[in-house]
């Protein structure tokens, strides 16, 4: 069994690892261009003594090569956070519509504000912004959870009522799964009375739509409580995600 101890050094050799790669990639960055120094001219002329090539890269390159380092790391930190908050590792901006809404205030200014342009970065983060509070409100009811807050920036279609043929297995319908959706669906039917399952579907990609399916049985005539149960998938490996309950009223006639 695995102790707290042990875990540190686990993590050691990848930390390593990455670490050189990391310094690899600087002196890589460093050097691409006309100019072109070694580890220890670059060392020399930061350090001891004046270097025209070295002062040269420190004023053209380095601020680019520091900010593509600190931009990545914030990338990294920000996903790592978004994954740990919403419980599942395939979490991304896209689910909860950060990326979506940070796009579309990008049209606007390029639209409507071209003398703006410059701006756009900054426009761009309000509106990623603006959409993470709207899907935070929406996604409240007492306190937000995870799921709720996941699932808010996913449309999941749903009906108050629905009627099929009594004692049929083959009936029309339209299940579906909205087009600017980010993963796969898996829709399942079941009576909440008795919990008994009467379809499950194959997964839907978004867009996609189901016009006629067969139950797994037979509904008798009558109106019972029913649930939609929205199964989630990531479009990329379709590793299950969170899913969603939609009650609704089951009419055979």
């Amino acid at each position: 069994m695995k102790t707290l101890e042990q875990k540190p050094k686990r993590l050691l050799l990848p930390l390593c690892v990455t670490a050189c790669v990391l310094l690899l990639v600087f002196f890589f960055a460093v050097n691409t261009g006309g100019i072109h120094v070694s580890p220890a001219a670059l060392f020399r002329g930061l350090f001891i003594a004046y270097d025209r090539d070295v002062a040269i890269i420190l004023q053209l390159r380095f601020p680019r090569i520091f900010m593509a380092m600190v931009g990545g790391a914030m990338m990294s930190v920000a996903g790592v956070l978004m994954q740990a908050v919403m419980r599942n590792p395939l979490a991304d901006p896209g689910i909860i519509g950060v990326s979506s809404g940070a796009a579309f205030a990008a049209v606007l200014v390029s639209s409507f504000l071209p003398s703006l342009a410059l701006w756009t970065p900054l426009f761009s983060f309000a509106g990623g912004l603006l959409a993470f509070f709207l899907v935070y409100l929406l996604a409240q009811k007492g306190t937000t959870s995870p799921i709720r807050l996941i699932l808010t920036g996913i449309a999941i279609p749903g009906f108050d009522n629905w009627t099929i043929p009594a004692n049929e297995t083959l009936v029309n319908c339209d299940f579906y799964n909205p087009d600017g959706n980010s993963c796969y669906f898996e829709i399942s039917i079941r009576l909440s009375e008795t919990g008994t399952e009467i379809y499950h579907s194959r997964l839907l990609r978004p867009g996609q739509h189901l016009y006629d399916i067969e139950l797994l049985s037979p509904v008798p005539a009558g109106s019972y409580d029913a649930v939609i149960h929205y199964s989630t998938y990531a479009i990329e490996d379709n590793s299950p995600m969170n899913g969603a309950d939609v009650p609704f009223r089951l009419i055979a006639e």
